[in-house]
């Protein structure tokens, strides 16, 4: 006998659009294809007392990105398999977005990797900025390597980053006056595959199933994306007093593996060294490998992340994910292991 779930209906209670809460307001626009989202404040005010109450309101605690919980992000993404993502581009929103890229010289039949690089000017937090920013220039030769492969470069992001240099065939796309939520939606979702780090701006292209190669990522145990195509790598800690790398089991198997952004590393007598311009380009031309069917990875290779994946367990945030650690990080730092 087949026992069926009972259908849940799910209200989302948020502000009006153009309040600071609301990160792309394209993005909830696409959701609500969906969901059920009320953004008037009357009607927010009048079902608040039934969010606030537990028998009237779901549980959502295992499915919460936080440490020293067993969510099930992982458990969703296996079940849902190979199936297409739910969210797709609409055909307008596909065709404004090519013809804008062509007035930058993209044509339609080019392909192109968003890139973003996180600065602090979008959402300030002193805890968080010390190991979740980045430096651009450390992503340049990447950029390059992009261009040198065939492909163009769309710098994401918001207006408060610092320019980058002119380079052909990659857009500064943050300090154009095409910049908008539709745009940030349509790039993210277009392109090839997406270049991050460790910011929400990845799970765009997450859910319309494009995917994410992530550099920086912190911390360790947060390492692994959620799409079974994703690639990443993290950064390493060292040990000030020893000075020298912590083994990644050291890391994984202390606090400092999971670390809030409310937390120090400093006050562990650590600190987080970001991945280098050599690691983020090997990590961009092992995704771009992958895309076009030619990545191969050794017996070798297997054995290094089967490794490193034992080290994780239920509290570490992507325990159990399908997504890979980087290749030739695992190589380069095999040591650590």
């Amino acid at each position: 006998m087949t026992v069926k779930t009972p259908r849940k209906s799910v209200i989302i209670l948020m502000p009006r659009p153009g309040s600071h809460k609301i990160a792309n307001q394209c993005v909830v626009e696409y959701w609500r294809k969906h969901l059920r989202i009320i953004t008037n404040p009357f009607f927010i005010w009048l079902l608040t007392p039934f969010w606030e109450d537990r028998v009237l309101s779901y549980d959502v605690t295992d499915y919460q990105h936080a440490p020293n919980i067993v969510n099930r992000y992982v458990t969703i993404q296996k079940e849902w398999g190979n199936r297409p993502p739910i969210l797709s581009l609409t055909e307008n929103d596909r065709e404004r977005g090519w013809d804008l890229l062509k007035t930058l010289g993209v044509s339609d039949d080019a392909w192109f990797v968003c890139l973003h690089a996180r600065e602090s000017g979008f959402k300030p937090n002193p805890y968080a900025d010390r190991y979740r920013n980045v430096d651009i220039n450390s992503y340049i030769p990447t950029m390059k390597a992009i261009v040198e492969h065939g492909g163009w470069c769309v710098r994401m992001g918001d207006p408060t980053m610092k320019p980058i240099p002119q380079i052909e065939r990659v857009v500064d796309y943050v300090h154009l006056s095409i910049r908008s939520d539709w745009m940030d939606v349509f790039l993210s979702a277009s392109c090839r595959f997406f270049l991050g780090c460790e910011s929400g701006l990845n799970f765009i292209p997450e859910i319309f199933g494009v995917p994410n190669a992530t550099s920086n990522r912190c911390p360790m145990s947060n390492v692994l994306q959620y799409g079974n195509k994703d690639i990443s790598i993290p950064k390493l800690v060292w040990s000030l007093k020893e000075e020298r790398y912590l083994m990644f089991k050291e890391v994984l198997d202390s606090p400092i593996g999971h670390f809030p952004p409310i937390h120090s590393f400093s006050e562990a007598g650590v600190q987080v060294i970001d991945n280098s311009p050599e690691e983020i380009r090997a990590l961009a031309l092992e995704m771009l490998a992958q895309t076009e069917g030619t990545l191969k990875y050794t017996n070798e290779d297997e054995v290094l992340q089967n490794r490193f994946k034992s080290l994780m367990n239920p509290t570490h945030f992507s325990y159990g994910a399908l997504s890979r650690v980087g290749r030739d990080f695992l190589r380069k730092y095999e040591y650590l292991l």
